[in-house]
């Protein structure tokens, strides 16, 4: 009798033993699970925020775009204006000289 209760209660001791062992198994799992879903988390926002620095470069770029077409713009525009303010002071040179030419004529007219 006296083996028999031994046997059994080293089957028992067993049958715990292994019950623990499985049950910190399963505490493992969850930890490794838990920090999975951490990581899922991690990943899924910094996804996000990468994908919204997409969005903004893009805008950037465009907006880079536009900012240099009108540069370009302005830049031909004040060749334009720059030209034509040459040759407005090339007609008022030729005009006030002109003007000094027949005042010169004049002169000797009423004197």
């Amino acid at each position: 009798m006296q083996s028999r209760q031994s046997v059994c209660k080293f089957v028992n001791g067993l049958f715990d033993m292994k019950m623990d062992q499985e049950l910190e198994k399963v505490k493992d799992l969850e930890v490794v699970l838990q920090d999975l879903a951490n990581c899922k988390v991690q990943v899924e926002a910094m996804d996000s925020a990468y994908k919204q620095a997409l969005l903004d470069k893009d805008h950037h770029e465009k907006t880079i775009d536009g900012l240099s077409m009108l540069l370009k713009t302005s830049e031909f525009e004040k060749d334009i204006y720059i030209n034509e303010c040459k040759q407005t002071k090339i007609h008022a040179s030729r005009f006030k000289s002109n003007i000094q030419k027949l005042a010169d004529e004049l002169r000797p007219a009423f004197l």
